[in-house]
């Protein structure tokens, strides 16, 4: 069967306008149906348990119902169904029926009305009784056994779909073999005063049985009823089986008109035609017309394609007529809107020079019967303005052949126009890619060859062949190919095939084709175009006629050249880190690919948010075959979910560094982007705080993180009065989620009093942060700088110290705290004053200790009286020992005169009274040396002098033998009153100490004494003494 419906490219909507003028009522039901959707269905579910009656507009999408119950659709109700359908769900307790009333439509859209084969006690015939419209397109179906009737005034349209029954397989097990075979059919479809319109439908498993006694059911027309069958199969057939065999029953009055019906051929070839039982049946008041399809093409003496040409066909005198229109000349508008024609263009030929026309070839009528009256040989005259007539004939094989092949005929009908037939050649060819319309492109990319294609003939041609090639196909430029189409396509030489609808006469069309060349070098090639290429040998007849056929071939020269493919491979090929932060500079790590033939220098890598740059360009070379790992910093400026776009771009400069497929040059990357960390400090969590001058103290700093991110790596400094410059505590390496307490050692402040402390965090604002920026950054707490308890230490004048009355005295000392390091106090005001013994100030003035604690003044006497006066060094401020030596002031005096320190009695006096002592000293030692020791021995063991009579050491305890003693160096025993050991020779201390020894012992208790008291002098006054001022001390 041919689809002739989608060959002429129908469109339902295009059918029902064009059948309104035949069936008004359909028209008005087609007019108001609304548009395919399930808000006017009118049914909130798709299973349904009762009788459905439609009485409105009713459009149903995508629904597939089962209804237990009736469908009924009334005289001014319409049901369309779109991409679903209606199942009745039946038992042999409850049946069901469809019913479509005067006036009323069911219209199925891909739509199947069928019944359910899943039930206990199946019934699966349906009894459907149509008297409106029965509307079926786009592959909808009717699929149950029982009846299908078609009343007066019913339309049935019909629109390639089918009528049909279940198989035996869906039967299965649903009952008996006689159930099966009872049920294994279509509906039997009864017409009665009703009108059947079939457009490349099927009508299949019409009614048979072959049980014992059973009989086979036909196809009724009656009362008047009316078939227009276009490229359509009825499964009738011609067998003599009366169990199987099927007819087309055309009764009291009713016509079928068959435009390439087809039927069971199958069947019908189980019987032997000469026992053959005719498929369509008419009685005495009925007739069936039997009309083909005639193919015909005009064409000139060289086969060119007329277009405009004008087909008559007829038998005799007797022009073609059409029984569906009154045997008129011309077919009815029915078929004219079938053929996509008009009354004035039916059979004019096309561009391609074809025209389709129908022909009227058999006729059966009771007396006919079982064949038909055929006159299907016809003559063909296809007329060429202005008057160049051709003529053929055609023939049709006689019912009962009714086979596809039998219907559809191609006939050619020559005209002899001189000076129609074309000469093709080929006006220029093109080739245009990735570097524009150039000879020179870049391998492994798409290019574009194209021919123009001339036509020099008087006719335009159809159908026009252009072959592409990738070398030179004539050598030896005589027009004619070196080698047949086949054997360069066999060498891999052939680029492709375009075939041009049509080329004006005296024009140009163009022809083209794409192609991709592989390699990795550049290279030159000769591209080769024949127009119209010869079917077999080289030289051999082309497809379509010409005048000369030696112009077909042109050439054109193709240079390939490497480039670089910068290419991304995959979402790996991009790395960014796990916690990106707004407004930071995010380093993000790019894979790049050159999977090109060349090298990229001067490529630029960047980033795109919706369009928006937001990165740096980073510049950068890659050979080809190679990866470059590049960082671009992306700078995002918002929060949230960011689909970034990485984009590469080559330079650009030249041909060759140019990448010409964009396809793989950008990648979006989803990333999340978390607020800036914004620390803070809470001024209010600081209490004020006391230290002490020039004393280190630690301080816990609070830190808070009221952003999304945590923090690494912060500073928080503390500084002093808002000088930002000098930091006097530092605390770096601080990473804070949410919130930390940080420790930060002070160092001592210099100088005392109130002051502010001032605390910050990421003092040096090397961390980007949101929210109040750095404002919260900061917090200042109230610091009061105490002066440290200490001791003023004078160096100069040291106590005692003697001025005449009108001297200056230079004052010069320290203050130092009471630790154990007595550091130096900076800062400290200290008053220096001289008093009387009253207390009473004689001369005072104020200094501020230096940053070493040190001090300095000088003090003029304004001829104070011969007396000692206190010299006060005092501070207001902290806790100070003040120091307060005295000093003397008087006329000078002789030295002899002067008094001793401490004694007070004059050093005429004192060295009198050392002489003596002395004296007395050497007295008794003299003596006791004498007469009170006696002669003193060394012992022998330890070498103690002991006295010589003595028997044992006071000392070590040995005891000597009388007379004997044992010598200190070799330890032998030899007489005591020997000077030199006999054995070693060693001599020996006898006993007497001489005077000398004992002066010189007494000298160094004196420089013992001497010393003492230098250094007692040294630490009073801090520093050393020089031998001249301890002597004046």
């Amino acid at each position: 069967m041919s689809d002739r419906a989608t060959k002429n490219g129908k469109a339902l909507s295009l059918m029902i306008v064009s059948l309104l003028a035949i069936g008004g009522l359909l028209g008005v039901v087609l007019s108001t149906a609304a548009p395919a959707s399930a808000d006017t269905c009118g049914q909130a579910s798709s299973i349904l348990t009762s009788t459905w009656t439609v009485s409105s507009a009713q459009v149903c999408s995508g629904i597939m119902f089962y209804l237990d119950g009736d469908l009924s659709i009334t005289g001014t109700g319409s049901l369309t169904l779109v991409n679903g359908g209606i199942t009745f769900v039946q038992d042999t307790g409850h049946i069901h029926a469809l019913t479509v009333a005067a006036g009323g439509s069911l219209i199925l859209d891909n739509s199947m009305i069928t019944t359910s084969t899943n039930t206990l006690n199946p019934y699966v015939a349906l009894s459907a009784s149509v008297s409106g419209n029965l509307v079926m397109a786009s592959d909808s179906m009717l699929k149950f056994p029982g009846t299908l009737a078609l009343n007066s005034g019913s339309v049935l349209n019909m629109t390639a779909s089918t009528i049909t029954g279940f198989s035996a397989a869906e039967l299965s097990g649903l009952g008996n073999s006689a159930f099966v075979d009872q049920n294994d059919d279509s509906a039997v479809i009864t017409m009665t005063t009703a009108t059947a319109y079939l457009f490349g439908s099927t009508i299949t498993r019409i009614y048979e049985n072959t049980q014992a006694g059973g009989v086979s059911k036909n196809v009724t027309l009656q009362t008047n009823s009316n078939l227009y069958a276009y490229d359509t199969y009825i499964g009738v057939d011609f067998t003599n089986n009366w169990q199987i065999h099927n007819v087309l029953s055309v009764l009291t009055g009713s016509h079928a008109y068959l435009y390439n019906m087809t039927l069971d051929e199958v069947q019908s070839a189980s019987t032997p035609q000469y026992l053959q039982l005719p498929a369509i049946v008419p009685d005495g008041t009925s007739t069936v017309y039997i009309l083909r399809w005639m193919h015909t093409t005009a064409a000139d003496p060289y086969g060119t394609p007329l277009t405009a040409a004008t087909i008559w066909s007829h038998i005799g005198a007797q022009t073609a007529q059409y029984p569906d229109n009154g045997n008129a000349l011309t077919p009815g508008s029915r078929t004219l809107w079938y053929l996509g024609r008009s009354a004035s263009n039916w059979n004019t030929t096309d561009t391609s020079g074809q025209a389709l026309i129908p022909l009227w070839t058999d006729t059966i009528t009771s007396t006919s019967l079982p064949n038909a009256f055929t006159f299907g040989s016809y003559e063909v005259t296809a007329k060429y303005a202005p008057n160049y007539i051709g003529n053929d004939s055609a023939s049709f094989p006689p019912y009962p052949s009714i086979a596809d092949a039998d219907n559809n005929l191609d006939v050619v009908v020559g005209v002899p126009v001189p000076g129609l037939t074309p000469d093709l050649t080929v006006a220029s060819i093109t080739i245009s890619g990735g570097n524009g319309v150039s000879t020179f492109q870049p391998l492994k990319t798409q290019i574009t060859i194209s021919a123009s294609i001339h036509d020099a003939g008087a006719n335009p041609v159809s159908n026009v062949v252009v072959a592409f090639f990738s070398t030179n196909v004539d050598t030896n430029g005589d027009g004619i190919m070196d080698s047949s189409v086949a054997a360069y396509q066999a060498a891999g030489l052939m680029i492709g095939n375009a075939t041009i609808a049509s080329v004006p006469a005296n024009d140009n069309m163009t022809a083209a084709v794409t192609w991709s060349v592989s390699g990795s070098f550049e290279t030159s090639l000769l591209i080769s175009v024949v127009v119209n290429p010869p079917l077999g040998s080289p030289g051999g007849a082309s497809a379509i006629p010409e005048t000369d056929l030696t112009n077909n071939i042109a050439t054109q020269g193709l240079s390939l050249f490497t480039w670089p493919d910068l290419a991304f491979t995959g979402a790996s090929d991009i790395s960014i880190p796990a916690e990106p932060v707004v407004n930071n500079d995010v380093p993000v790590e790019v894979t790049i690919h050159n999977i090109g033939t060349g090298a990229a220098t001067a490529a630029t890598v960047f980033i795109r948010d919706g369009g928006v740059l937001v990165s740096n360009q980073v510049t950068f070379n890659v050979n080809t075959g190679q990866v470059a790992h590049i960082e671009v910093l992306w700078h995002p400026t918002t929060t949230g979910y960011h689909n970034i776009t990485f984009y590469l771009v080559t330079a650009n400069n030249s041909m060759r560094n140019h990448d010409y497929n964009y396809t793989n040059n950008a990648i979006r990357i989803q990333a999340l982007v978390a607020s800036q960390p914004d620390l803070a400090l809470f001024p209010s969590q600081y209490s004020p705080i006391t230290a002490t001058q020039n004393k280190a103290f630690s301080i816990v700093v609070h830190v808070y993180n009221l952003g999304q991110t945590a923090v690494q790596n912060t500073s928080v400094a503390v500084y002093i009065d808002g000088n930002y410059s000098a930091a006097y505590g530092r605390t770096d390496g601080v990473a804070v989620a949410t919130q930390t307490n940080v420790t930060v050692q002070v160092s001592g402040i210099p100088t005392p009093g109130t002051k502010i402390l001032n605390i910050v965090v990421n003092p040096d604002h090397t961390l980007v942060e949101g929210g109040n920026v750095y404002a919260n950054n900061y917090a200042n707490v109230t610091l009061t700088v105490n002066p440290p308890s200490g001791t003023v230490v004078l160096y100069n004048p040291i106590a005692g110290t003697t001025f005449g009355p009108t001297d200056s005295v230079s004052v010069a000392g320290v203050v130092r705290d009471n630790t154990p390091a007595q550091n130096g106090i900076a800062g400290l005001n200290v008053t220096i004053a001289i008093v009387d013994g009253s207390g009473n100030v004689l001369q005072s003035v104020s200094q501020t200790t230096d940053t070493n604690g040190l001090f300095q003044a000088v003090l003029a006497l304004n001829g104070e009286a011969d007396v000692q006066y206190p010299l006060r060094v005092s501070s207001n401020q902290g806790t100070i020992t003040a120091a307060a030596p005295s000093i003397l002031v008087k006329r000078n005096v002789p030295f002899l005169d002067s008094p001793v320190p401490l004694l007070g009695i004059p050093w005429w006096l004192f060295l009198i009274i050392i002489a003596a002592v002395a004296a007395i000293v050497i007295g008794v030692t003299v003596y006791f040396k004498v007469y009170g020791l006696g002669k003193m021995v060394e012992c022998g063991e330890c070498g103690a002098f002991i006295p010589e009579d003595a028997t044992i050491c006071p000392k070590c305890g040995v005891e000597f033998e009388k007379d004997m003693a044992k010598c200190s160096n070799c330890q032998a025993w030899i007489p005591v009153d020997v000077k030199q050991c006999p054995e070693c020779g060693v001599e020996f201390a006898t006993g007497e100490v001489e005077m000398a020894d004992y002066q010189e012992k007494m000298r160094l208790q004196y420089d013992e004494v001497v010393q003492k008291f230098k250094e007692d002098a040294s630490r009073q006054l801090g520093r050393a003494l020089s031998d001249k001022e301890f002597q004046e001390w």
